[in-house]
């Protein structure tokens, strides 16, 4: 069985983190928080090459099948599951698979290779993204090793360099050695494409391909995090308004029976008041 480790990026505290680590708690992922007080990247566009620099120590600790998820931290909202993750994941038959969106950043030199690699009009999500990943451990290694990277380096325009030169590669663990997510099954990425995703039945889908991401991006910062996670928050805490309901009814453990134990403890004073006050009307 193959094992999902997740790993996030976060130089300093933030709101929307909270808000990544508070509903990854509630779809039991536990993300490794990666870089917390390191200097050189204070402020957005200063040394996204430690991006890459950290994603390589995670990888050092870990055997080389495990699949390694790394997302931003402060523009990501965790939607699924890990086997939902993992499932979408392994339908790529890809080594290594990155996000995609709309525009071709930072990179502008490489928008004619993306467009000729996935043509299609109907699809404008064809660039690729690095605020999402998730690949073999193995896989991030040797990319790396075929190409150095410094700290000043923007790991995106990195990222977008390997697919290039290597979306034609076989894999060392799958067929494909590196892939997009066109249809967005695993992330996907909202810039310019707010008008594409609707909330509905639980879940976010994106209307163009009625696929249901497993997380969303909301790159590019035209967008209001809180409105978009507010859904998801809600959605599990009814969800766990349901589920002690739930175990109440039919018990299922310690925790319960400590959540459950003043209520019953009420309701036999209760009935033992009521026994109480029917004997004192009989005499």
């Amino acid at each position: 069985m193959q094992r999902l480790h997740y790993v996030t990026l976060a130089t300093k505290p933030h709101p929307n983190f909270d808000i990544l680590l508070k509903l990854s708690g509630k779809l039991g992922l536990q993300p490794k928080v990666l870089g917390m007080s390191d200097m050189r990247m204070q402020s957005w566009g200063e040394a996204f090459g430690i991006k890459i620099e950290y994603i390589i120590q995670a990888c050092s600790q870990l055997n080389e099948r495990d699949i390694l998820l790394y997302t931003d931290a402060y523009d990501i909202i965790p939607i699924a599951r890990e086997k939902e993750i993992l499932d979408a994941f392994l339908l790529f038959d890809a080594d290594l698979v990155f996000g995609a969106e709309k525009a071709c950043h930072p990179r502008q030199d490489l928008r004619g290779d993306f467009d000729r690699i996935h043509p299609n009009p109907k699809n404008p999500h064809r660039y690729l993204n690095a605020g999402f990943s998730i690949g073999y451990v193995g896989a991030y290694k040797r990319f790396v090793e075929m190409k150095a990277f410094h700290d000043k380096d923007d790991d995106q325009g990195y990222w977008a360099e390997t697919f290039v030169r290597h979306h034609n590669t076989k894999g060392t663990f799958s067929t494909h050695a590196i892939r997009l997510d066109l249809n967005s099954t695993l992330v996907m990425n909202l810039f310019d494409a707010r008008d594409d995703v609707t909330f509905t039945g639980g879940r976010y889908i994106r209307l163009s391909t009625g696929t249901k991401p497993c997380f969303l991006h909301l790159n590019g910062g035209a967008y209001d995090f809180d409105q978009f996670a507010a859904p998801l928050i809600k959605r599990h805490s009814s969800e766990e308004k349901v589920n002690r309901l739930r175990r109440f009814i039919h018990g299922s453990g310690p925790d319960d029976e400590q959540a459950t134990k003043p209520l019953i403890v009420a309701m036999t004073v209760a009935a033992l008041l009521v026994i109480l006050l029917m004997i004192v009307a009989l005499w």
